[in-house]
């Protein structure tokens, strides 16, 4: 038994895996985040989340062609389920992602790129930070969880580049009013993810 234990937290430590029982997260419902989301979201009540409605989630409105099945340019409560229902049996639950900024098609260096998990998939999704090197790559990890990736969710994309006086450098639709989003799920493709910002 002891010796199962120690095989099952070696194997935690390497996937980045949360089991259930421990200390980590519960796996999230699918039902639930569904509820949720459409609470915040189906503004006009008629069951469904068009574009308008899904401009206040990037991350949904940016995987759209993931949850529109039948391809009428909206999503009901159902296809909404069953999306979520791949994050909720994902294992392990975390994904590896690589961010590359650029800014003005150049690699944007020392910025400050936080993915924050939209409410309706709160928890176990929390905040994954990262900063961006020589070339503008980051992969961001999960402090508050301790883990390596993102826990599979919706996520706002949060880039902040500040000077020495502490004054943001970057448009407001970067970071405090940001329009950036992303679907974070276990068929991510593994190529790098750009980002391209401008002054504009």
């Amino acid at each position: 038994m002891l010796l199962r234990l120690h095989v099952l937290t070696a194997l935690a430590l390497v996937t980045g895996c949360q089991f259930v029982g421990d200390t980590g997260p519960s796996p999230p419902s699918a039902e639930r985040c569904a509820k949720a989301a459409f609470a915040a979201l189906d503004k006009d009540g008629d069951g469904f989340l068009g574009r308008k409605e899904l401009q206040a989630c990037p991350a949904l409105l940016n995987a759209l062609e993931k949850y529109d099945l039948d391809r009428d340019g909206k999503v009901s409560f159902e296809e909404l389920v069953q999306r979520f229902r791949r994050f909720c049996r994902s294992q392990p639950p975390t994904k590896s992602v690589t961010f590359q900024v650029l800014l003005e098609e150049k690699p944007l260096v020392g910025a400050d790129v936080r993915l924050e998990p939209e409410p309706f998939v709160q928890p176990p999704c929390k905040p994954a930070v990262g900063l961006t090197d020589t070339m503008g790559l980051t992969a961001p990890r999960t402090p508050e969880l301790g883990l390596a990736g993102v826990y599979c969710g919706l996520y706002r994309i949060v880039i902040s580049l500040k000077d020495p006086d502490g004054r943001e450098q970057l448009p407001s639709r970067y970071n405090v009013e940001t329009t950036l989003g992303q679907e974070i799920a276990p068929d991510l493709p593994s190529a790098i993810i750009i980002l391209r910002l401008t002054h504009r």
